[in-house]
C-alpha cells in the first residue's frame, strides 16, 4: 500500500470511528418546571435554519457541499415543510409534556393584541446574502419573526442580544398570554470524508419560553447523534430532520424538571 493511499484509509477509518461513537445531547440550561403560575404559551415563531454546510478540510468539503446545492430546490421545500410539522410537533409536546394551554398558528389571530404583534414583524432578516442557494430562515405558517439580525446570524441575536427580553414582554401582552416561546431548529454537517464521500450530520434544537417581564424561565436544547450520510439524495438529509420529534420529545422533558431535579 502506497504512503498516499494509506494516508487516505487511516482518515478514513478515522472519520467513521468520530461518527460511530456519536450520541443524543440533551440539556436544558434553564429548567422550566417550576412555572407552575404559567396556564398559557402564545407560540411566536418556529423557526428552522438553512443547512450549516462543511467548510474543512477545504477541497474535501467543497466537493461534499456541491452535492447539497445541486439539490437546493427539493432541499428548500423540505425546510419549508419541516418547519410546518415541527410548529405543529411542538404545539402539541408542549401541551402534553410541560402541561399548558398553547395559542399558535392560526388561532394567533384572534388575540386582540395581534395586530400590533403582525406590526413588528421583521421579515428582511430571513433572507440570507451571498452565493449560497440556500437563502432563507423558514417560519412555519401562522408564526411572525420579531427579531432583526444580520445575515441570518438567528442564533447569535437569540444567545447575544438585549432586545430579546423586551421583545418577549411586549408580545406576552400583545398574545394575552403568561409567556411566550420560539424555537430554532437546524442541521450541523461536518467530519467531512475524503474526497467529499461522506459526511456527518446532526440536527440541533433549542426550545425558548419567555414570561410577561421579558424573563427566560424555560430552555431546553438538543442535537441527535451523528447519521452518516453521502449527501446526494434528498433521503439523505430527511432522515437526519425526521427525528426531529424524538428530539423535541427529549428536550421537552428535560425541561419540564424543576431546578431541584435538574
Amino acid at each position: 500500500m502506497n504512503k498516499s493511499l494509506r494516508s487516505t484509509v487511516l482518515v478514513s477509518i478515522l472519520f467513521f470511528a468520530l461518527s460511530g461513537c456519536s450520541s443524543w445531547r440533551i440539556a436544558a440550561p434553564v429548567p422550566y418546571g417550576n412555572n407552575a403560575e404559567v396556564k398559557t404559551i402564545a407560540l411566536m415563531a418556529v423557526y428552522v435554519s438553512p443547512f450549516q454546510q462543511p467548510q474543512t478540510p477545504v477541497a474535501d468539503a467543497s466537493t461534499f457541499n456541491k452535492k447539497t446545492d445541486a439539490l437546493a430546490d427539493e432541499l428548500n421545500n423540505l425546510l419549508a415543510q419541516k418547519a410546518e410539522q415541527y410548529a405543529q410537533s411542538l404545539e402539541k409536546g408542549m401541551k402534553m409534556q410541560l402541561g399548558v394551554d398553547v395559542i399558535a398558528g392560526e388561532e394567533l389571530k384572534s388575540r386582540k393584541g395581534y395586530d400590533r404583534y403582525l406590526r413588528d414583524e421583521e421579515k428582511e432578516p430571513l433572507q440570507i446574502k451571498g452565493p449560497t442557494p440556500f437563502k432563507t430562515i423558514y417560519v412555519a405558517p401562522g408564526g411572525v419573526n420579531n427579531f432583526k439580525f444580520d445575515n441570518g446570524q438567528l442564533q447569535t441575536f437569540i444567545d447575544e442580544s438585549p432586545r430579546l427580553r423586551s421583545i418577549a414582554r411586549k408580545q406576552v401582552r400583545n398574545l394575552e398570554a403568561n409567556a411566550v416561546a420560539f424555537s430554532h431548529t437546524r442541521v450541523v454537517i461536518d467530519q467531512v470524508a475524503p474526497l467529499g464521500k461522506k459526511a456527518a450530520a446532526r440536527l440541533y434544537t433549542d426550545i425558548y419560553v419567555y414570561d410577561d417581564r421579558g424573563k427566560l424561565i424555560g430552555h431546553g436544547s438538543g442535537e441527535t447523534k451523528s447519521l452518516n450520510i453521502v449527501g446526494d439524495t434528498v433521503d439523505d438529509y430527511k432522515k437526519v430532520m425526521d427525528q426531529y420529534p424524538e428530539l423535541q420529545r427529549r428536550v421537552l422533558e428535560e425541561m419540564a424538571k424543576t431546578e431541584e431535579e435538574a
